[in-house]
């Protein structure tokens, strides 16, 4: 983490402390949630498991004070607005959407309705909240400094694989929304830094929906790439189409979530999700007890995971470097 992110995520922390105290609402009002999703329910349903546990540890009980509605737009981030508008329309107290186009979807819906994210990339760089410590407005919850972990994870992958000179960069097509482009064109830059410093040739291609995607990776083939970088957003609802892919082109992968690696990628290096979930409750909890989202700082992940899939390596012929082995925090078999 550089030393602004640091000191950002040092204030916001102590400001979180010192945020507030919120008034003491009666919980047995049944309050509504909106759950907004890029992606579909297999990808979501183990974050949402840990939320829910989280929630009911705070006293909301689905069912009996609070009531839980999902929307899952499958990949196609064009339906996101309309779910939104559908959500807000149905009277939700909160939204809670799981990546940067949801977020902005969610604001445009509706500008007043508090936004609790749940590990959005780079809230502050795409300009979704004015500052961390204190963002104003609607919005509040977990970001993810994604692209400080971009040079991590290219270093991770020449280091278990010294003979990648070659990488395909796969990422969502940008579209047309200002936080968006944003965020693609910073992760851009950042990988585009990162493969210079490691001596890397770096072929990068954009794809939206199934058709493209296999379009990619035959084009990844002609250009004789070594691994690929998958950045996943819309593209997480394709992860078992893109590890298939890879396991028949005999590409190793890297991903910033490991349900690309549950799907049969090879390796995994980002926040842990499902301590992020746990956290939003949190936020969801103080807003339903009176507190304005805008009052509360934005958090930063505190605890990382690398994950590696040893099957997907056995298949690949690879033999992962003892180093790389000692410092796996989850093996999937």
């Amino acid at each position: 983490m550089g030393q602004t992110r640091r000191r950002q995520f040092l204030i916001a922390s102590g400001a979180f402390l010192v945020a507030p105290r919120v008034h003491c609402q009666d919980t047995s009002k049944v309050r509504r949630l909106g759950l907004l999703c890029a992606a579909d329910a297999l990808t979501y349903k183990p974050y949402f498991d840990a939320f829910g546990e989280a929630l009911r540890g705070l006293g909301w009980i689905e069912g009996k004070n609070i009531v839980i509605e999902i929307r899952y737009a499958e990949g196609d981030q064009r339906r996101l607005i309309e779910m939104a508008r559908d959500l807000v329309g149905r009277g939700v107290d909160i939204l809670l959407p799981g990546t940067t186009p949801g977020v902005a979807a969610a604001r445009e819906a509706n500008p007043t309705v508090p936004i609790v994210m749940t590990g959005t990339i780079d809230a502050h760089l795409s300009g979704l909240v004015a500052d961390l410590s204190r963002p104003g407005g609607n919005i509040t919850g977990l970001t993810v400094v994604s692209l400080d972990l971009m040079d991590k994870r290219l270093s991770l992958l020449k280091e278990a694989i010294p003979s990648v000179a070659r990488l395909g960069y796969l990422h969502p097509v940008m579209g047309t929304n200002p936080q968006v482009v944003g965020i693609l064109e910073a992760a851009m830059r950042a990988i585009e830094t990162a493969t210079r410093r490691l001596g890397i040739e770096l072929h990068a291609i954009a794809a939206f929906g199934a058709g493209q995607i296999e379009a990619a990776f035959a084009r990844f083939t002609t250009a004789r790439v070594h691994a690929l970088y998958v950045l996943e957003g819309s593209l997480s609802a394709h992860r078992v189409l893109i590890a298939t892919l890879a396991l028949k082109s005999r590409l190793p992968t890297m991903f910033g979530s490991p349900t690309f690696v549950e799907a049969g990628g090879l390796m995994s290096y980002g926040a842990d999700l499902l301590d992020l979930y746990r956290r939003a409750a949190t936020y969801v909890d103080k807003i339903l007890r009176g507190a304005r989202a805008g009052d509360l700082p934005v958090e930063l992940p505190t605890r990382y995971e690398l994950v590696v899939n040893a099957k997907t390596a056995q298949v690949l012929g690879l033999t992962l470097p003892p180093a790389i082995l000692m410092r796996v925090d989850r093996r999937i078999e």
